[in-house]
């Protein structure tokens, strides 16, 4: 779940969504705000912290595992040297699971406007990821690598992108990604006839942004049951979200981005889901 909500503290609605699993992954998150609450309303789990990360705004990731027998903590914690560049956010935990070990990673892909910084950051995980390829590795992770797109040529991510991802993980892993949805942005759609907006999730390939994914060792695919991203948040929270004026330039932002701005508080991202036997 990708959480930034910069100076505003989270709507309580949020927390609905998140108490019925076993394994949460937070990404985008500044524990001084949010690990309070966190512990408050997932009174069932146990919270890990990486440290802040100052190359991105002091960004975190927080792994929270339900309190369960069958599950528990092998070693401490494995992050990577916030005081280096072009490394993402990361936090990795090796537990057994009925009695397997597997190593439960969140990452984050540092935002930076010069991709290539962007593929740099990636590769310093991927260094680290292929060390494991013969263990039980499951990844939920924010990849900021841009629209998906057939041909990337005369575009800002050319040389990274999500194509370039599915290329050097092919080997050992495989990269999970709902199908035909977005999750960035609400994706919107004007009707000029009756002046106004709807909001699209099944956006196809023509905007879409599906950057957050599930990546799982491949002996553990056939263990997946779905994936999913959930916007289901947003129809029963209609009220927290702006809708955007049809006047000024927005139209034509909207039309060419299909994102909507949204206050503060309440995901910018889908919730990406994933059911998998253990």
């Amino acid at each position: 779940m990708n959480c930034q909500a910069k100076n505003r503290q989270w709507e309580n609605f949020i927390f609905d969504y998140l108490r019925d699993e076993d394994i949460i992954i937070f990404t985008e998150i500044v524990a001084k705000k949010y690990k309070l609450p966190l512990v408050e309303q997932l009174k069932d789990f146990m919270l890990y912290c990486s440290e802040r990360n100052l190359n991105d705004k002091g960004n975190q990731i927080i792994i929270a595992i339900k309190n369960d027998k069958n599950i528990r903590l092998l070693e401490p914690q494995l992050e990577f040297s916030t005081s280096l560049q072009n490394v993402p956010d990361f936090l990795q935990l090796r537990v057994v699971i009925n009695d397997e070990e597997y190593y439960i990673m969140g990452v984050r892909i540092l935002a930076d406007d010069n991709y290539d910084k962007r593929l740099r950051c990636f590769e310093y995980w991927n260094n680290h990821l292929q060390t494991l390829q013969n263990s039980n590795v499951i990844v939920f992770g924010d990849f900021n690598h841009g629209r998906m797109l057939d041909d990337y040529t005369g575009y800002a991510h050319k040389n990274y992108n999500y194509h370039v991802i599915q290329k050097e993980l092919a080997n050992n892993f495989e990269i999970l990604t709902p199908a035909q949805k977005s999750s960035y942005g609400l994706h919107l759609e004007y009707s000029p006839t009756s002046e106004q907006y709807r909001l699209e999730y099944e956006c196809g390939n023509k905007y879409r942004i599906a950057d957050d994914h599930l990546i799982i060792s491949k002996n553990l695919r056939k263990n997946v049951i779905f994936t999913d991203y959930d916007w289901s948040f947003v129809d029963k929270n209609s009220e927290k979200y702006n809708k955007p004026t049809k006047y000024g330039g927005y139209i034509k932002q909207i039309k060419q981005l299909g994102v909507c701005d949204i206050k503060n508080g309440v995901p910018d991202h889908a919730i990406l889901r994933a059911r998998i036997n253990l």
